[in-house]
């Protein structure tokens, strides 16, 4: 089993820091958070391509995040910073009472 320790985001922007939206990336999960410093300048380089302005972080997690639900929350402040913030989200579980068989009716059948 792999551990992630760090994930790379990419932000593009256009002029003025308006029309923001995230970019995909090639590598998205890293080891260490090292690792993904060492491929942020690349992969920054690539995307400038895209965008007049671009934006990246490495976020640090722990490896046992990885599976959970994770909510990506970015923004980019008016002094060009990229904060990032990383939610967990509770699992979502949906009963219908219309697929629930009751037990004692399950025995009874």
């Amino acid at each position: 089993m792999e551990h992630v320790a760090a994930i790379l985001l990419l932000v593009a922007c256009g002029d003025g820091q308006t029309s923001c939206r995230e970019l995909p990336v090639s590598v998205e999960a890293y080891e260490t958070t090292a690792d993904c410093q060492a491929d942020l300048p690349g992969a920054s380089r690539l995307a400038a391509r895209q965008a007049p302005h671009i934006y990246g972080a490495c976020v640090a997690i722990d490896p046992a995040m990885i599976y959970d639900n994770l909510e990506i929350v970015w923004d980019v402040t008016p002094q060009g910073k990229l904060d990032v913030t990383v939610n967990v989200d509770a699992p979502s579980i949906v009963a219908h009472a219309g697929d629930m068989t009751s037990p004692a009716a399950a025995l009874s059948e």
